[in-house]
């Protein structure tokens, strides 16, 4: 790496698993406090970061809040997919796949567990298409299983 590259990450830019920390750590944080009390600078404190420096990555606390709940969401997605991989019989891939949904839901350390707990509370518009959106992917795979 550049030194060039090196000033740049350490002034404004963070790594893809440092962004991935900082989405864990904001998931944390809502299904703790509630999106509606959980503020920006909350999340940068608590990933020892300038409350500024947020912005630089996500242009609002509702942008955050959808990377949080998207990336859930990949979680779960993952989750399932993991399970139902090595079985062919599609009763026993629906199956598996309801457990690997429930263990998830069931884990309060899951980030995707706390967000997706209660989030259709008095949110924007956009807000509420993007996390529909989201939901919708979901509820995709398990209906593929349930028409295998």
């Amino acid at each position: 790496m550049t030194r060039k590259a090196d000033s740049a990450s350490a002034v404004g830019g963070i790594t893809p698993d440092r962004k991935a920390e900082l989405i864990d750590k904001a998931a944390r944080l809502f299904g703790e406090r509630g999106y509606g009390n959980t503020s920006m600078r909350d999340i940068a404190a608590a990933f020892g970061i300038l409350h500024g420096s947020l912005y630089h990555h996500f242009g609002s606390k509702e942008e955050l809040f959808i990377s949080v709940y998207a990336s859930g969401v990949d979680a779960f997605i993952a989750d399932v997919q993991a399970a139902i991989a090595p079985l062919p019989d599609p009763w026993d891939r629906l199956e598996a796949a309801c457990v690997a949904h429930l263990e998830a839901l069931l884990t309060r350390d899951s980030p995707a567990a706390t967000v997706l707990a209660d989030w259709s509370s008095a949110y924007t518009e956009t807000m509420r298409v993007a996390l529909v959106r989201e939901r919708d992917r979901y509820e995709r795979v398990f209906g593929e299983l349930t028409e295998a």
